[in-house]
């Protein structure tokens, strides 16, 4: 319930802080628990995002929210010796979850192994080569 004098228009604004604050309090735990816990898995804060080449790729993109505006995908072949974590972008759903929880959901997420998901997500940190430009 919206308070008298309120002005209803600040609610939109209000909404956006609250996701803002919950997805960055999330991205903050989840390289907390990497730190702790999988040191040796790339870090979301500073990893190329990218996706199985089996996926379509403008049906991955519509996915997560991607569109023509957004520009182009690259297709990689990524080097040996590069760390990579095949993550499920399900387990990143978790915003409003309290903090014991939050750190529960993250280190479900380090231990995951989504290759052959349809929601996998990438973590690529090292060496690639860009073998084509996908437009959106």
């Amino acid at each position: 319930m919206v308070r008298p004098g309120f002005p209803v228009e600040q609610i939109s604004d209000l909404l956006k802080h609250g996701k803002y604050a919950a997805e960055l309090l999330k991205e903050f735990v989840f390289e907390e628990v990497r730190q702790e816990q999988y040191s040796s898995m790339p870090s979301r804060r500073k990893c190329l995002f990218a996706f199985p080449s089996s996926l379509d790729p403008h049906e991955y993109a519509a996915s997560i929210g991607l569109s023509e505006k957004d520009g182009l995908l690259l297709e990689i072949d990524v080097a040996a010796n590069a760390a990579v974590h095949y993550a499920e972008m399900k387990l990143l759903d978790c915003n409003g979850l309290v903090y014991a929880k939050l750190r529960s959901q993250a280190a479900r997420y380090w231990e995951t192994d989504a290759r052959g998901s349809s929601t996998c997500e990438i973590l690529v940190d090292g060496d690639f080569r860009v073998i084509r430009v996908v437009r959106l």
